[in-house]
């Protein structure tokens, strides 16, 4: 993953994170076919409509109280994964 983002081997902490958050949503071997470790947790498919490529460019967007008055809106970032806490 880092390979393919052009970015920097320090950064292995984030791409473990982000793999682990994706296979938790995709179907495992070890449970029965078809089924994912999220949905025997929580009894329903996750919601996969929020995946990004990890690593590609996006736009961060600056919270309203921050901004300035003729200022930008957001932010230009590099996709390095999903916030803790935030569930599939």
């Amino acid at each position: 993953m880092l390979d393919h983002a052009c970015l920097p081997q320090n950064l292995w902490g984030e791409a473990a994170l982000c793999t682990a958050y994706l296979f938790n949503c995709t179907e495992s071997h070890s449970l029965d076919p078809g089924l994912m470790p999220y949905e025997m947790l929580h009894g329903k498919k996750p919601n996969m409509s929020h995946l990004q490529v990890f690593g590609a460019w996006c736009f961060m967007h600056i919270p309203a109280k921050l901004q300035e008055k003729l200022g930008p809106q957001s932010h230009e970032a590099v996709f390095m994964g999903y916030p803790p806490g935030v569930k599939a």
